[in-house]
């Protein structure tokens, strides 16, 4: 990876960081390793009294302005086998997987680890971004869930 990709892509784990932060939840984004890093981010939200516990498992995306889908070719293998694991052996499932900030809007949009196997299985090779979730409105929802039990 270059220095230009790196800073990119690290600029794009510290925004995502943010956004969470600003909604309240603990994210720490895992040091780069030698092998890569199983995740960029751990995000955590937890209300004891409520018994609320909302975990993501999120790998940080970038997609140039220019671009319309993000292509899985991007997709690193031990990011892929590193969520596999993680669905199969420890049960993580609804809420990990892919946060692309889209240079031409800067919004956060959402693809789940699910949604890149099935998408995959059906032999596509990329995903279009309006068929992503936009990721401000997805959280805002589960903060409102959130304040309704509250």
């Amino acid at each position: 990876m270059g220095q230009k990709q790196g800073d990119l892509g690290r600029n794009t784990e510290q925004k995502i960081a943010d956004f969470f932060q600003q909604h309240r939840y603990w994210a720490l984004i895992i040091p780069r390793g030698v092998g890569g890093q199983p995740f960029d981010i751990v995000a955590r939200y937890k209300n004891k009294e409520l018994g609320i516990d909302d975990v993501w498992f999120i790998d940080a995306k970038h997609l140039e302005e220019n671009k319309v889908s993000f292509a899985f070719s991007r997709i690193e293998p031990n990011q892929i086998s590193s969520m596999e694991y993680a669905k199969y052996f420890c049960g993580i499932d609804d809420q990990m997987g892919f946060v692309v900030m889209w240079e031409r809007d800067e919004n956060l949009y959402y693809f789940s680890f699910d949604d890149f196997l099935r998408i995959s299985e059906e032999g596509r090779k990329s995903i279009k971004i309006e068929e992503m979730q936009n990721y401000s409105e997805l959280i805002r929802s589960n903060l409102n869930v959130h304040k309704n039990i509250e």
